[in-house]
């Protein structure tokens, strides 16, 4: 058993809600999340507030409205200052619809220019050249323009929803999210960001946010569609299948006259090892520029993270801005999602600080929040690593960060909404509660307490949330749920034993179609096991007897490759009848182990390559 573990679980005997405990709350919730230290000290003295910095000099070209200029003073600093020539770009086009996610290709070469050049398209790639014609710098640039058509359509379709006497407001939305950050992440690391949230802006933050799945995949699929992902549906025998078909939340609002933004780094939630989207899945959409970008080797460093001297996130996150500030008299719905920085990164979290600061500061501080729902949201804490490995961390993984931020003039005019979602920041919620929440925002109506939502299964934060909501009300399996006591079982109970031998027989029938390109695998040690069970208070509000039935969780170490893995286990001991609840979770890092079958996403985790 892991000391690290055994050490904190003696003391999870109390709970949390919110930074500042809630005792009042804590008494009528039947969910009870164990409290866990912010600043535990295995992580305390390597948090502060740092910037990345690129390690990139100054680019040699900038944007400026719809110009590209060049950067005089960088020329002359540089070490080619006495041999620059000039400049030209290409455009980065991608047809509307094309059978291929990750298909780009270059547009034709412009005549040369020495200080700026008007620009008509939006992404870019720029090369300069010295007095040879020898190429001495690459970039890449991305601008936004209004569509005609879009306007057309929008118009139209909006003319029609706001002529509805039902529809009593029309917000915009931007959804901002980052990857693998907890809430107490969240507390650590985005010090300035949540202190402009919650001082300025007053955000209400989810602080019992629970995720329903493993990966960034279920995650956002629940928050965008409301459904899990075999009710999409998808598994791997769809991975060649594109997702064009499928009625996301953005899409519902640009059916209604809203203009559409869904953007990504190069990751891709729907992309990776997927098909992604065959057509544009929303009226701006820029993953053509990040492939190219991606192709242009020369133009990263700092550890990958950086394109010339501007973090790949900030670019995100500009891109954003830029659309929000050209749709500001116009309805509109923005998806943002930024993931290579802190993917599976602990320490990389606090990167993303000063740059989210940046994007909703300069939003709030220009008015263009006004009118606006902004929801600052992770999909899930760290999922592998060290830190991942203490119960801590395995907490954390199931419990992002979720912050709602509703203008001021919304919240005054609507009072028991506003009520309800102050109560709902102390009570369980999923991604499924999100969605719900913005079918709402697009349906402003009277009918918002009488909606149901999908299978019953995700509440609209304008409603109380039910204090005796538990994990199986809300979608969320035993595995991911944290509304659970965790009783530390000796790792030799003969029970633990015979649950670990299923665990490794069920991760080898999971390859058992791939058996010829992946290691068999056995189990080397039990790592760790602990009972999961119901709190009193459930028990008592439920008066459910004690049965022979009970929740295990258990982490073992397999062999050959030494990979961590854990996983919920059902066990009725009057039939020894076992179940796996939920995903099996790789919480160690695995690198190119499964390249063998780098295709199959689902697998990837569980397979080590055979030699």
């Amino acid at each position: 058993m892991d000391k690290n573990i055994a050490g904190t679980l003696k003391i999870r005997l109390t709970y949390i809600f919110s930074q500042r405990h809630d005792k009042a709350e804590d008494c009528i919730n039947v969910c009870k999340i164990p409290k866990l230290d912010v600043y535990n000290p295995g992580i305390r003295y390597k948090i502060g507030e740092i910037e990345l910095k690129c390690k990139n000099k100054a680019s040699f070209t900038f944007e400026n409205g719809h110009r590209l200029e060049i950067n005089w003073t960088a020329v002359r600093l540089s070490n080619v200052s006495s041999t620059f020539s000039s400049c030209t770009y290409q455009p980065i086009i991608r047809p509307v619809s094309v059978p291929n996610h990750n298909f780009f290709q270059y547009g034709p070469e412009s005549a040369q220019f020495y200080l700026s050049v008007n620009i008509s398209d939006e992404f870019i790639r720029v090369k300069c050249f010295d007095k040879t014609n020898t190429v001495i710098y690459t970039n890449f640039h991305q601008f936004v323009f209004q569509k005609p058509d879009v306007e057309r359509r929008c118009n139209k379709a909006f003319k029609e929803h706001s002529g509805n006497p039902a529809i009593k407001e029309k917000l915009n939305v931007i959804l901002l999210g980052t990857d693998s950050i907890s809430r107490l992440q969240s507390v650590r690391s985005l010090k300035r960001t949540r202190a402009y949230l919650h001082e300025v802006l007053e955000a209400f933050e989810l602080t019992m946010y629970n995720k329903i799945g493993d990966n960034t995949f279920p995650n956002i699929a629940a928050l965008t569609l409301g459904k899990f992902v075999e009710e999409i549906p998808y598994n791997e025998s769809y991975r060649h299948v594109p997702f064009d078909k499928h009625n996301f939340i953005w899409k519902q609002f640009s059916a209604k006259g809203y203009r559409s933004l869904y953007i990504e780094d190069r990751s891709g939630t729907f992309d990776y090892m997927m098909a992604g989207f065959h057509s544009y899945p929303s009226d701006y959409y820029n993953r053509h520029f990040f492939m190219a970008m991606k192709e242009e080797k020369s133009v990263w460093n700092t550890d990958d993270l950086c394109m010339m001297d501007r973090l790949e996130t900030g670019m995100v996150l500009d891109y954003a801005a830029k659309f929000v500030r050209l749709q500001q008299n116009s309805p509109y719905f923005a998806f943002s999602f930024a993931t290579t920085l802190t993917h599976d990164e602990f320490y990389h979290a606090q990167y993303a600080d000063l740059p989210l600061l940046n994007f909703i500061r300069e939003l709030h501080e220009d008015q263009l929040l006004n009118n606006t729902l902004l929801i600052v949201f992770s999909d899930h804490g760290i999922r592998i690593g060290n830190y991942r490995n203490t119960y801590e961390g395995m907490m954390e993984e199931r419990l992002p960060m979720m912050h709602l931020v509703f203008p001021k003039w919304f919240k005054e005019k609507y009072p028991l909404y506003s009520k309800n979602l102050k109560l709902n920041t102390k009570r369980l919620t999923t991604p499924f509660d999100i969605y719900e929440t913005l079918r709402d925002v697009l349906n402003f109506d009277d009918k918002i307490f009488q909606r149901k939502g999908y299978k019953n299964r995700g509440i609209s934060l304008f409603r109380e949330i039910p204090k005796e909501r538990t994990c199986k009300d809300a979608g969320i399996a035993p595995h991911w749920c944290t509304c659970v006591e965790h009783t530390v079982v000796n790792t030799s109970d003969n029970t633990i034993i015979f649950l670990s031998d299923f665990l490794v027989r069920s991760l080898n029938r999971k390859l058992s179609n791939v058996q010829d390109k992946c290691e068999v695998l056995a189990l080397e040690e039990i790592r760790h096991a602990s009972k999961v069970q119901i709190s009193e208070s459930v028990l008592e509000t439920r008066k459910r007897k004690v049965k022979p039935q009970a929740h295990y969780q258990i982490k073992i170490k397999t062999k050959p490759g030494g990979a961590l893995f854990e996983a919920t286990i059902f066990y009725d001991e009057r039939f020894h009848f076992r179940r796996l609840d939920g995903d099996i979770s790789r919480i160690n890092k695995y690198g190119n182990q499964a390249s063998c079958i780098s295709e199959n996403h689902e697998l990837e985790k569980y397979c080590l390559c055979r030699k």
